[in-house]
């Protein structure tokens, strides 16, 4: 379990120049299809998304192999789907986690609430994930775009 993800495995995880980094799957296979509901666990293709977590012993970016499946259905129009989870929904750049703690922050005041998302590492120079995080074509040297293994 990767600090409160439990529906997630690690597959690798380093600290090095560029910062601290895992990369993740969901544990689960399958996923459901949005539009019938099927279960499928016949997979497409492995993008990598980049999200923030909340912070433990510092900033953390977490890439996640989110599985795009296809649906099994036939009568089903709906070709292809991403897997989703509760920590992580459709297109999440933040987990629900960071997200909740973001709302309480803002309950707090929006001067607490920069400073907090400050610390947390995840709001810089307008950026939510940071320049080094934010800039792709940083991230493309170092491989991290390649698909999680088979």
């Amino acid at each position: 379990m990767l600090f409160n993800l439990p529906e997630y495995r690690v597959l690798d995880a380093q600290d090095d120049v560029v910062g601290r980094w895992a990369l993740v799957e969901p544990v689960d296979p399958a996923g459901h299809c949005p539009d019938c509901g099927f279960d499928s666990s016949r997979v497409h293709s492995r993008p990598v998304s980049w999200v923030v977590a909340v912070p433990i012993g510092g900033r953390l970016v977490v890439r996640v192999g989110k599985r795009r499946l296809g649906c099994d259905n036939v009568s089903c129009d709906r070709g292809t789907f991403s897997q989703t989870t509760d920590q992580l929904g459709l297109r999440a750049r933040i987990t629900t986690r960071l997200a909740g703690r973001v709302v309480d922050a803002l309950a707090a005041g929006p001067g607490r609430c920069r400073a907090l998302l400050g610390r947390w590492g995840v709001l810089a120079d307008g950026d939510a994930l940071g320049g080094r995080y934010g800039d792709r074509s940083a991230r493309s040297g170092l491989g991290w775009g390649a698909p999680v293994g088979a």
